[in-house]
């Protein structure tokens, strides 16, 4: 039963791979990239709990795909669409290739994005945490990437590498208020130490004359005695 399930999911998932290559093949797909495609189907026809969802088709696009590709795809019988309430909705033809396209795309993705955009995604799926991006020489290195793949960069992608910056100047910031404190500490060091030389050479200025008058004193009443 197990090795039939198997079979099953390798054959759905062969049909979904295929079914993108002849959709975006298709002339309608012009601009379209497979990882759009694919994000489509993660985030538009399949929930957060791993069932089958439903986006609403416009005029010229169903979920921002252009409605030439989601023809494309119900030509080849992996979406079709439903009328409801005057409205048209596309969903996955059969719950059953939920799992194996979750699992195509968690096995593309990782193979096909760049370190910028998988770490945009986790920091994106982790609640944006400060602890996720990127600094030094690596961020150099992201910041270098997507300055050849702009066209590439998804709006999230985006923001993720603006917060990179964004607190890369703060800490640029911190460094300097810091390195100030620390120069602003050393010359009052500094002023403070001449301060107490210079007090010292004026009280040593003022003894000399009471130490010689004692030195006097004492050869006087050496040469008396």
């Amino acid at each position: 039963m197990a090795e039939r399930a198997g079979d099953v999911d390798r054959a759905l998932t062969q049909f979904y791979e295929e079914t993108l290559a002849a959709a975006l093949a298709d002339p309608a797909a012009a601009g379209v990239s497979e990882r759009q495609l694919r994000s489509w189907f993660d985030k538009e026809l399949i929930t957060e709990e791993g069932t089958r969802g439903l986006v609403h088709q416009g005029e010229s696009d169903a979920g921002g795909l252009p409605n030439g590709v989601v023809r494309a795809l119900q030509r080849r019988f992996l979406v079709r669409a439903e009328a409801r309430g005057g409205d048209t909705w596309i969903e996955l033809v059969h719950d059953r290739f939920v799992e194996p396209i979750r699992a195509s795309n968690a096995a593309w993705f990782p193979q096909h994005l760049s370190a910028l955009q998988r770490q945009a995604a986790l920091w994106d799926e982790q609640g944006r945490s400060d602890g996720l991006l990127l600094s030094g020489k690596v961020l150099a290195e992201a910041e270098e990437w997507a300055a050849k793949h702009e066209a590439e960069l998804e709006p999230g992608e985006r923001d993720f590498l603006a917060s990179c910056r964004r607190r890369r100047e703060r800490e640029e910031r911190e460094r300097r208020q810091s390195r100030r404190i620390r120069l602003l500490a050393a010359a009052a060091l500094l002023l403070m130490a001449l301060a107490i030389g210079l007090q010292y050479l004026q009280e040593s200025n003022n003894n000399r004359p009471n130490i010689k008058l004692t030195w006097l004193r004492q050869n006087n009443w050496r040469r008396a005695h």
